[in-house]
């Protein structure tokens, strides 16, 4: 049988303890320790089960070998690797990754991830020796602060030494940065000595990176690469790292080539700070390798550069000779394109020569945040116009279809100084124009107004990174067009029809690239209301019986015609006596409303179960306002009823025609598209505080969509699938009957009636808007506060068991909220939060709740949807409220509470803030023609005072004046009973002890 339970433990730089488990009939056993994983011929005889072995090489790996001894035979061998203990490796070093399988790291190779985010790992994408390399992958949230560390060195003191490694970012739109440092140890901290800082990689081919230094000391150092991206870049690739000692003829360094034009330029350099250089030579070709032979010798550090070839890879090598003896070639990548970045703009004049060019090999170096993309392939130009006004940037094909950009033109201004230029972008909100070169020979576009004297640079850019060639050229835009005639609807008509809108239309002017329209009932129009490139609109949302005016002013670079308003021409809309709501198919696929109920006043309601049948013809249209009498509802309150309809993609929409006139105006409109379905749906409307009063035509029409509707219903209009009915409704200002607050069912959730909060329902400005249930009694009020909601949901849970307690020992009122609504709140709102009189009392009688009143009551919400499950081990409680208002009704209880943010579902319980004064009673009442607050302390802690204020709203409040506390100090434990009695501009104390 083979020997079991290998391992190798005290591993040093050089030794190990190797050891294995016993075998049972086993006569002895053999073992080897080799570099390799081939089990050997023999290895060496022992009885024992351990071995320590030595001469080991540092930072290396082992195979521990081991077969059993059965006499004249041995079983098969066993096998397992170790790894010496890392030493301090000699110079020269090389590392490049390919000796282990990713994402291992080599022996030695150390990471460090100070952030804890994303980090250095061995990867196999895009190495420059393969298969691995080294790889940072970017984070989304996090700066990248993230170390490798290589292998330790052993360094002598005084003596200069050579890092040369390799890098580049996986993106030019997204580049990286890193810096490169040395120490005493593989952390972060010890990492004290610099050696180089690349702030912006966005080259996507291997850079080479190579340092000189000199340590002070002898020792043991390690060189660590840093990570210090941006967030949500992209890669970094690091490869083939070596440390040598510094040749003694340095290479060149700083190599750089500035353009003079796309075909020549000058190459530079500095000379090296190792050795004496007698001279130069270089060679500029198209390879990254090493030149094979010698270069063009110079004495200087820089020399012209001519004859190239537009648009093409170039790589500049250079050595240094130091009297016959050479450095290695240094390397520099670059493009022939003298205007990649903004300091290399080319200069365009108006109605010049074309520029031809590519952007293939441009990069995004230099570049301003781009509104109409991120920067990519840019190319730059600059104009300095003679005068004020616009001119045509013409783009145009550059040698046939083929290999043409799709691309877009932005201008910016400069501020500074090249190398460094500030750029602001003209029309901060939109692209100036594209044309896309791949689908028309040549496009205009028309820039922003300039001004005379001032530069400005144009950059062009591909879409979704897209790059090819082009050609571009500046010349002055046409005159401005003449005016235009209107020709639909004709001068003076009639009765037009409204619809889903009136269609204008006029013919078009000669040079006009757009058209403003000007339109408005008065005349001439002063309002425009749109530009458009065609030569018709739709307007939209008129009024009945209504007469518009109309123009239009033809525009094109050369600036906006004029005198257009003399072309004025109006109509005048329908004035139907009640629009007929039609439909093409109507209620075949059962998309009825087949129940609907309101339940008004008491002793005032419609209920009408007409089931999946009806009326289709004329158009399914059901008027039943002689068939039930008008529902009286008085204006501030909510009312609510049931819906059905024959299929769950079935949506309704209510008006109320307050002004009679047979129309149902958008501002008539007080519930948009509320979703309903085949089970009865509790919903509410709220009657304004300004509805007109009186008897009123109600119209309820269902419409179907396959999808949630992105659009208003019209009350007019044609659909094809759904039906409509009228009722009538009476309106009242006299005030409501009592309202109770909804006791729900307790042990069960119920849903309240839902409604919707838009501008489209006229109610998103409502100062409150309640939440009822089917008998219309009050589980919550809310005040929008401006906010779009769309649709609101409500369920109540009412607690019946024993006071809640959640896990911390808080106890909890018997009733929560939850609020779901289809849009969240872009801003605060407020809420009245009603509850029975007896679960208040149900917790002040609870030992332990922190509750004797009212006041002592605070709110929290959960983000969780607790209807069913109450407060538990599973609910944890998200922002706390305090109350700013306290109240009853018909002997209950509410609440206000003011700057909720987001909705989810709401508790009430104990004050988890202490005040420093205990409130007994609060209380009022009017004497004459004064009012008079009393209220009772139990205790006051460091208690300065009471502010008096008032509210028409309960929302906001005014204050009136201030109390001093009556206890010694602000402190006291006896009872205080304070009387104010209060004016309407006077607060006066008179105090009873």
């Amino acid at each position: 049988m083979p020997a079991g339970g290998l391992s190798a433990s005290a591993i040093t730089t050089t030794t190990a303890t190797v050891n294995w488990t016993a075998v049972g009939g086993a006569s002895g056993y053999e073992y080897a320790v080799t570099t390799s994983a081939t089990p050997p011929a023999s290895g060496t005889a022992t009885a024992l089960l351990t071995a320590n072995v030595s001469s080991l090489t540092p930072s290396s790996v082992y195979y521990l070998h081991v077969r059993t001894s059965c006499g004249a035979t041995f079983s098969n061998w066993s096998t397992i690797t170790f790894n010496t203990a890392c030493g301090a490796a000699g110079i020269p070093y090389t590392e490049n990754f390919d000796a282990v399988t990713a994402p291992a790291l080599p022996p030695c190779v150390t990471k460090e991830d100070v952030n804890g985010g994303t980090t250095w790992n061995v990867g196999t994408t895009s190495p420059r020796s393969a298969p691995n390399c080294m790889i940072y992958n970017y984070s989304t949230p996090l700066p990248g602060d993230d170390w490798f560390y290589t292998a330790p060195l052993a360094l002598t003191g005084g003596i200069s030494y050579r890092l040369t490694f390799y890098y580049k970012a996986r993106s030019a739109t997204f580049p990286e940065a890193m810096e490169v440092k040395y120490g005493t140890s593989g952390a972060a901290a010890s990492m004290t000595n610099n050696l180089l800082s690349f702030p912006n990689i966005d080259q996507t081919t291997y850079q080479q990176g190579f340092v000189d230094f000199t340590p002070g000391v002898t020792g043991t150092y390690y060189i660590g690469f840093h990570s210090i991206s941006i967030p949500d870049e992209f890669d970094l690739n690091v490869d083939d790292i070596s440390v040598t000692v510094t040749p003694s003829c340095g290479e060149p360094t700083a190599l750089n080539v500035s353009l003079s034009s796309n075909t020549a330029g000058t190459a530079s350099w500095v000379a090296p700070g190792v050795g004496t250089p007698t001279g130069y030579e270089y060679v500029v070709d198209n390879s990254a390798a090493s030149p094979a032979g010698a270069g063009t010798a110079t004495a200087g550090t820089s020399v012209p550069l001519t004859g190239l070839t537009p648009f093409t890879s170039y790589y500049l090598h250079v050595r240094t000779d130091c009297g016959g003896t050479f450095s290695s070639w240094a390397v520099y990548n670059f493009f022939t394109l003298i205007n990649d970045a903004p300091c290399g703009a080319i200069p365009l004049t108006l109605g010049g020569p074309a520029d031809c060019g590519n952007t293939t090999n441009a990069t995004s170096s230099g570049d301003p945040a781009l509104f109409c993309s991120s920067p990519n392939n840019t190319v730059w130009y600059k104009y300095t116009p003679a005068a004020n006004g616009s001119v045509d940037v013409i783009l145009s094909q550059n040698g046939g279809p083929a290999g043409q950009l799709n691309g877009w033109i932005q201008f910016y201004t400069a501020t500074g100084s090249c190398p460094t230029l500030t750029l602001t972008q003209l029309n901060a909100s939109a692209c100036v124009g594209s044309v896309d070169l791949t689908t028309v020979a040549s496009g205009t576009v028309t820039s922003p107004a300039l001004t005379g004297g001032v530069t400005y640079y144009i950059v062009i850019d591909g879409f979704s990174g897209a790059t090819g060639a082009y050609c571009i050229s500046l010349a002055a835009p046409p005159p401005p067009p003449g005016c235009t005639t209107n020709l639909l609807p004709a001068n003076g008509a009639t009765g037009v029809v409204i619809g889903a809108g009136v269609s204008i239309s006029w013919n078009a002017a000669p040079t006009a690239t757009s058209y403003d329209v000007y339109f408005s009932t008065v005349n001439p129009p002063v309002t425009n209301i749109g530009n458009t490139t065609g030569t018709s609109a739709t307007i939209t949302g008129l009024a009945i019986n209504t007469t518009y005016y109309w123009y239009v002013v033809p525009k094109n670079g050369g600036g906006d015609a004029t005198g257009c308003s003399t072309s004025t021409t109006s109509f005048t809309t329908e004035n139907p006596s009640n629009c007929a709501p039609i439909y093409t198919d109507g209620c075949d696929l059962a998309d009825s409303l087949s129940y609907f109920s309101l339940k008004g006043e008491p002793g005032s309601a419609i209920y009408n179960n007409s089931g999946d049948v009806c009326s289709t013809t004329p158009f399914a249209y059901s008027d039943f306002t002689a068939a039930f009498s008008p529902v009286t509802m008085s204006t501030g309150n909510a009312y609510s009823g049931f819906l059905r309809t024959g299929d769950p993609n079935d949506y309704a929409t209510m008006w109320i025609d307050y002004n009679d006139n047979g129309f149902f105006e958008s501002t008539e409109r007080i519930m948009n598209n509320l979703k309903v379905g085949t089970s009865n749906v509790l919903y509410s409307i709220f009657i304004p505080t300004t509805a007109t009063l009186g008897t009123h035509r109600l119209r309820i029409r269902v419409v179907y969509y396959g999808v949630s509707p992105t659009v208003v219903t019209d009350p007019c209009n044609t659909y094809v699938y759904g039906e409509t009915e009228d009722y009538l409704v009476n309106i009242v200002n006299t005030g409501a009957a009592a309202r109770n607050v909804a006791t729900g069912t307790p042990g069960s959730c119920i849903t309240g009636a839902a409604f919707t909060v838009d501008a489209e329902s006229n109610n998103i400005g409502a100062t409150y808007l309640p939440v009822v249930d089917s008998l219309n009694n009050f589980i919550v009020q809310l005040y929008p506060q401006g906010n779009k909601l769309g649709r609101v949901r409500v369920q109540l849970y009412v607690n019946s068991g024993s006071v809640r307690q959640d896990p911390t020992g808080k106890y909890y009122l018997d009733r929560n909220l939850t609020i779901k609504p289809d849009t969240t709140p872009t801003g605060p709102y407020n809420m009245r939060f009603f509850y029975m009189n007896s679960e208040l009392n149900a917790l002040i009688a609870q030992p332990g709740s922190g509750v004797t009143s009212q006041f002592d009551l605070a709110m929290s919400k959960t983000i969780q949807d607790t209807c069913s499950r109450g407060v538990g081990a599973n609910v944890p409680l998200g922002q706390f409220y305090f109350p700013t208002g306290w109240g009853g009704i018909s002997g209950d209880r509410f609440v206000d509470v003011t700057n909720i943010s987001g909705f989810s579902t709401f508790f009430l319980h104990g004050g988890t803030i202490a005040l420093p004064v205990g409130l007994l009673s609060f209380s009022g009442e009017r004497t004459g023609a004064v009012n008079q607050l009393h209220w009772t302390t139990s205790t006051e802690a460091n208690s300065r005072g009471f502010a008096v204020q008032r509210s028409a709203d309960g929302i906001n409040y005014v204050t009136l004046g201030f109390v001093n506390s009556q206890a010694a100090g602000g402190n006291s434990q006896s009872i205080s009973v304070i009387h104010i009695q209060i004016t309407a501009l006077l607060v006066i104390n008179s105090i009873t002890v």
